[in-house]
């Protein structure tokens, strides 16, 4: 089972963030109750907030498991940018903004999160990455659920925080970061790209989110 956003999947959440509104409708992005308004230059420093875990265990913190088989859950830490606009541009080869934190409204009234990153330039097709991160729903990571995220063809990196699963996907390239309490994980939208980022890159966004997740 793999959670990550696949291609419909992804072209659908492109599709919704070129025609975001106010109104909350079910897989909008939308600001979470009682959470502050993000702006299209958020954060406006160009430093990476340092990751707090999130305290919330409430039912709108939805278990990736209900949905979908996977030990892990959502909403693990406060802020998920931890890349700073530099950062994730330096990854894709483009330049993107600082990120927004988004909440997504789903059908069953849930909330799921992300930050998402769009290009500079603009544009309605401009949506080019987003970073999620998740913790285990009991103890720590495990090899056993590193093994079961691991895709054929993966390239696994183990002098990385626990391990880091890179899928080089034309599409969606996309890289899983593993530590001992939490999983990261990075797509890329592929056509918005010059070329595909290479190794090299993905381990420095890789330390760069090591660095900043609670330890």
């Amino acid at each position: 089972m793999r959670v990550r956003v696949g291609t419909k999947g992804l072209i659908a959440v492109l599709a919704l963030a070129a025609t975001a509104c106010g109104s909350v409708v079910a897989g909008t992005p939308v600001a979470e109750p009682g959470g502050p308004a993000q702006s299209s230059s958020w954060p406006s420093s160009t430093r990476t907030p340092v990751a707090r875990p999130s305290g919330s265990r409430t039912p709108s913190a939805t278990s990736t498991q209900a949905a979908g088989g996977s030990p892990f859950e959502e909403h693990a830490v406060d802020n998920e940018c931890v890349l700073d606009s530099s950062q994730i541009s330096a990854l894709a080869g483009v330049s993107l903004d600082g990120g927004r934190d988004t909440s997504t409204k789903r059908s069953d009234g849930t909330y799921g999160r992300s930050c998402t990153y769009y290009l500079t330039a603009g544009g309605i097709l401009s949506f080019t990455a987003t970073i999620k991160v998740m913790r285990p729903r009991q103890g720590r990571v495990t090899d056993e659920m590193i093994a079961q995220r691991k895709e054929p063809g993966a390239r696994v990196v183990t002098d990385i925080g626990r391990a880091v699963l890179i899928e080089a996907d034309s599409d969606f390239p996309q890289v899983w970061v593993f530590t001992d309490r939490f999983v990261a994980t990075i797509v890329l939208v592929g056509s918005n790209l010059s070329a595909p980022p290479t190794d090299a890159r993905w381990r420095a966004a890789a330390r760069q989110i090591v660095a900043v997740l609670p330890s």
